[in-house]
Order: structure tokens, then sequence, then C-alpha cells
């Protein structure tokens, strides 16, 4: 067993402290630390990310009794398939017999767990913190993962088309897991930021090719195909690649992007559609409410989605592309953001900003850089769905996820939940 180390991509770390004794959590691309505390002093070893529910950027193993957080903070507990067994808020306490365990500590502004395989003591919060206590023998381990909502990373790229299909190709790196719980924020990290140079360079874990992915889009070498593909991009974790016309090509099979409106809003339509399915796959996961979306397609279109949510991303994706748009069209939640942008090489450093955001994008040649929103009233509801302050979605930390349901029917913003997640691929 080794010291972990910095991780090179996600910038988060844990380290040791002697004052307070325990270790501190440390996010560098939200500026963040975070002190928890130890029964004992205690040296961060490198752990294994697979010992917890959902996906971190970082796995360490520490030997403690007990965990001291430094605030009154809710803590949600998950069985060794996911299942919530307790969700215990601050003024209540709980105790839970011998099991595998993965706890989330929430409200640290970086997603935080132990995962522990013995009794599980979790008393109500004193003196202005929490302490959960474990009795084993066995290290505890530790999982971080950054919220993400900022480029961790730079991509450079020349004006070449070419080099901006790299860059884009890049994107899909952030996200933290491929499965359809990346249809929630939290679990897809904003993409690396894009940078002028005289030559392309890009961290060697970053880009995509055809060989490492099964998903790419072909789009002709011009800003007015390759723009518009950045949501997509991001979105799939797909290689962008010259081609005659623009199409998706999925484990081998090709779908044309096309659409009566125009090449954008096919796009847009693609992107709408995968994301739409998603939602409804994911209930198959840590969340399985009841959806009438849900019902509604697996009525009209036949879709399993048990069998679905074991499927890989490209296997989705060609399973979804079955489905016609139509039968989607009625529960696809309304698009909160939509960007024009000049098909120009000076606006290449917006678009990991718009495609953190899934925004709509759009690229008219008489047309200045300029982003608008979908309709004043869904002002207050982006910046809650995107930027993480709903009160409203489901999460985590045992909220409710019956609002999901409302947002979908009610066309409501595209992302409607900040903190969820689900399984792992």
């Amino acid at each position: 067993m080794t010291l972990a180390g910095h991780h090179p991509f996600n910038q988060v770390r844990v380290e040791p402290t002697t004052d307070p004794q325990g270790v501190t959590v440390i996010d560098d691309i939200q500026g963040i630390r975070v002190s928890l505390g130890t029964t004992e002093p205690v040296i961060p070893l490198s752990g294994a990310p697979t010992a917890f529910c959902f996906p971190v950027d970082v796995a360490y193993d520490i030997d403690t009794e007990s965990v001291r957080i430094p605030m009154p903070v809710n803590v949600c507990v998950r069985d060794h398939v996911g299942s919530v067994v307790a969700d215990v808020p601050p003024n209540t306490s709980k105790t839970l017999g011998q099991g595998q365990y993965t706890v989330e500590i929430g409200g640290l502004g970086v997603k935080t767990y132990l995962a522990v395989q013995s009794e599980l003591r979790i008393p109500a919060a004193t003196d202005g913190g929490r302490t959960i206590s474990v009795e084993n023998t066995d290290p505890v381990g530790l999982g971080v993962r950054s919220l993400h909502n900022q480029p961790a990373t730079t991509v450079t790229t020349t004006d070449d088309p070419t080099d901006v299909m790299r860059a884009l190709s890049c994107f899909g790196a952030s996200l933290k897991t491929t499965s359809c719980e990346r249809s929630f924020p939290s679990m897809r990290g904003h993409p690396p930021q894009i940078k002028h140079g005289d030559c392309f360079d890009a961290p060697a874990t970053l880009e995509r090719t055809p060989a490492e992915t099964d998903i790419q889009i072909e789009v002709p070498s011009t800003f007015e195909y390759i723009y518009p593909v950045a949501s997509l991009a991001y979105y799939l974790n797909a290689a962008v690649v010259p081609g005659d016309s623009p199409r998706l090509l999925v484990d081998g099979t090709a779908h044309p992007i096309e659409h009566e409106d125009g090449y954008d809003a096919a796009v847009f339509r693609l992107l709408e559609h995968l994301f739409t399915l998603d939602c409804l796959t994911r209930t198959e996961g840590f969340y399985p409410v009841q959806l009438a979306g849900r019902e509604q397609i697996e009525e009209s279109a036949g879709l399993d989605f048990a069998a679905l949510y074991d499927q890989s991303l490209g296997e989705q994706v060609n399973t979804y592309l079955t489905v016609p748009f139509e039968t989607v069209a009625s529960i696809v939640p309304r698009w909160p953001l939509t960007t024009t942008i000049a098909p120009t090489a000076a606006h290449l450093g917006v678009l990991s900003y718009v495609a953190a955001d899934l925004s709509s994008i759009r690229t008219p040649e008489t047309e200045r850089s300029v982003t608008t929103r979908a309709g004043s009233q869904y002002a207050a509801s982006i910046n809650e769905f995107l930027r993480g302050t709903s009160t409203t979605a489901p999460s985590f930390r045992g909220q409710s996820s019956a609002t999901a349901d409302q947002q979908i029917q009610q066309r409501g913003p595209s992302d409607d939940s900040t903190d969820g997640a689900g399984r792992v691929r």
C-alpha cells in the first residue's frame, strides 16, 4: 500500500493534519478545503474507488474509529447494493448493525463518502459538528468527488477546424460516469477550457479518438458544423471527426443528423431525445421512482428500461434512437439555455462553458455571439437547476425524487437535479 498522491486532472486530494487532528479534503478546482477529525493521527493511503456506490475522483484508506465533521450535516447511508437504509438529519441519531455501507456526508461543498464494513453509529449533531463512529479493525474508505462546475484544465488548439474537433473530443473526459446518471449535473463535471495556440496540446488522458470511444460525431470541417455539436459531444463522451455529412456513429451504426428545420435544430433534437430517455432509464438505479413519462414511453415504444439500465452507453443510444422523436417529444423538458455563436475562431473560448450547461447552440453567420434565455420566467430555474441551489430536485441526501416527474411532465428545466447519481459503469 502506498501513499495516495495528487490527482493530475481533478486536482482533488486528502492530506493529513495535526491541528486539528485528522485529514483535510482539498478541492483545488472549486477552491474548497474541509477538515475532518479522527480519533488518532492518520496517514491517508491510496484506496479503491470501487469501494463506493458512486464515482469518486480519488479514494483513500484511513485507520480510525470515527470521523468528526465540523458542522451539523445530513448523513445518508446506503447498503452494498446502493439502497438507502438510513437518512439521518442533524437532529437525529441512528445505529446500524454489521454491514457494508456507503456513507455520504452532505453539505461540505465537495462530494464526500465513507466506505465501511462494520457496525455504524451516527449520533445527533453536538457542539456544531457531527461524529460518525465505526466498530471495525479495517481501514475506513474515504472517497471524494469534486462538484467541478468550472474548468479543471485547459486544451490548446489552433484555428484549424480539425484541431478544434480534437479539442471538442476532450470534453467527455470531464464526465464522472458514462451511465445514464450523467443526466445529473453533479455527475458530469465541467469540460476543459479551450485556448488558442500555435499547436494542439492537451493532457494525454483527455482526448477521445475513434479507437477509444464507441461514439463518433462526423461533421464537415467548418465551424458552422463543428460548434453546434459541442454539447452533444460532451454529453456522449464522443470523438468529433471530419465527415462528408453530419451523422452520429454508434458502435458502427450510422444515424444521420438531419431535420427539416436545419442542422442546428437536428443536433439539438438529438440531445433532447437522448437526455430525456436517460432521465427515464436512471429510475432503474438508486432512485426507483414512478414517472408518468416512463410509463408513457413504455406503453408507446415498448422499451425495457430494466434491460436498458444495464447496457453500455453505445447500446443505450442505439436503442433510444429506435424510438421516433415524436414519441418522446411530449415529455422533453423545456431547455433553459440557447447560445448563438458566430462561427469564427474568435469564439472558441465559450464552447466549454455553453457545453457545460448542455446549451442548444446555433451558428447563424449574420449573428454576433450572444447568449439568450428561453423565457424570462425560467431564469430563476436555470440558476437553481444548473448551478446547484434547487430545493425541489432529487439528491443523494434522500430528498424525494417525485418532482423529477413534474419537471419532465410540465416541461421544466433540463437538469432536474444537482446531486443525484446512480450505478457506475
